[in-house]
């Protein structure tokens, strides 16, 4: 018996679906709208996305010597 594949939805959080890759040991999820496939997440588009979000926020604090 095949267990159901391990996907995730469009409106996921990056953070939930990064979670959801490290708890289950897989690299990439497909993005599923019902029974469509509309995408693939992989653990490289999470880590632009982290690296996006701290390059942001590292732009917007002033730091004092």
């Amino acid at each position: 018996m095949t267990t159901a594949p391990i996907v995730t939805t469009p409106d996921t959080s990056a953070k939930a679906a990064a979670q959801l890759m490290l708890q289950n040991y897989v690299s990439c999820l497909p993005v599923m709208v019902e029974e469509t496939l509309v995408g693939i997440v992989t653990i490289s588009d999470n880590l632009i996305t982290f690296t996006k979000m701290q390059s942001n926020i590292e732009a917007t604090h002033t730091y004092l010597p």
